[in-house]
């Protein structure tokens, strides 16, 4: 009997319990004003703390491609403002400013 149990277990997984997709409200706005609204309609029932917590990662992640593309456009521009003017030399200085 223990074999067959065995048999079975390999042949079909126990199943896991999954959440059914949920739809939670997403109102355009910032970040910060989407992220609100996610918990009040947690608060107000309207969707549960397992979707509202995977609205809220989402939304962090969002943020964080946000900041860095905003990172890599102004180094762009700070790289270019360098070339204008000169460039840098090895230790990263521009050319023209004084030696550290």
């Amino acid at each position: 009997m223990q074999a067959a149990r065995l048999l079975l277990e390999r042949v079909l997984p126990p199943v896991k319990a999954t959440a059914l997709p949920e739809v939670v409200p997403m109102p355009d706005g910032t970040l910060a004003e989407r992220g609100e609204a996610v918990l009040r309609a947690m608060v107000a029932g309207e969707a549960s703390p397992d979707a509202a917590e995977a609205a809220l990662a989402g939304l962090a992640a969002l943020a964080r491609l946000r900041l860095v593309d905003d990172l890599e456009r102004r180094i762009a521009v700070l790289e270019a403002k360098g070339a204008a003017h000169g460039g840098a030399d090895e230790a990263g200085r521009c050319a023209g400013s004084p030696a550290a």
